[in-house]
């Protein structure tokens, strides 16, 4: 990128020993990373009305999102947000169904997961089931769920005790309201 071997724009390492990197693209969607300074706020300006100009696309500003380290002065993010004319967020959400973090992993960044588990095999009478027939089902509710988010990144271990919890009670019939007891203890089980 012209910007970044002229100097006006650093490219970001990933770690000390981690390779340094400006942009990710990926089908039509561009993750730009630089310093914070009005300096490097221009540039990337400038290279995006570049990019504009010669591809005849447009930045979607609505969808556009700053995301600021904890150690930048929230004094400078205004100044950055009116150069670039995008606003300042400190979450950027989900991409392709994963949760993107810039700290660490929280369980609670995966209840949509939970939520998901629950409602699909709570749609489903455990009593109206056999015991294999109950098994087979939690087994085919996790692999279409969990099996994609997994692949991407590893989930916090709250959220596998919780899926535990919801296998467990589905498998032996328990509900929020009437707990069954559990036949065989869960270790075996799995």
């Amino acid at each position: 990128m012209e910007s970044c071997d002229s100097g006006e724009w650093h490219h970001i390492k990933a770690g000390q020993s981690g390779p340094k990197f400006s942009h990710l693209f990926f089908v039509d969607d561009l993750v730009l990373f630089s310093s914070a300074t009005i300096s490097r706020a221009y540039a990337i300006d400038d290279v995006l009305g570049k990019f504009c100009h010669s591809s005849g696309k447009k930045v979607s500003v609505s969808k556009s999102r700053v995301l600021f380290s904890t150690n930048v002065n929230p004094s400078l993010w205004s100044d950055i947000e009116k150069i670039l004319n995008i606003k300042e967020t400190k979450d950027l959400g989900k991409y392709l169904g994963i949760p993107i973090s810039s700290s660490a992993v929280r369980a609670k960044d995966f209840d949509y997961l939970i939520e998901k588990v629950a409602l699909k095999l709570s749609s489903w009478k455990a009593r109206l089931l056999t015991l294999p027939g109950r098994a087979t089902l939690i087994q085919s509710v996790f692999e279409a769920i969990l099996a994609y988010v997994m692949q991407c990144t590893p989930l916090p271990a709250k959220v596998y005790d919780n899926l535990d919890a919801l296998s467990r009670n589905f498998l032996w019939g328990s509900t929020v309201d009437k707990r069954k007891l559990h036949l065989v203890n869960w270790k075996k089980v799995t």
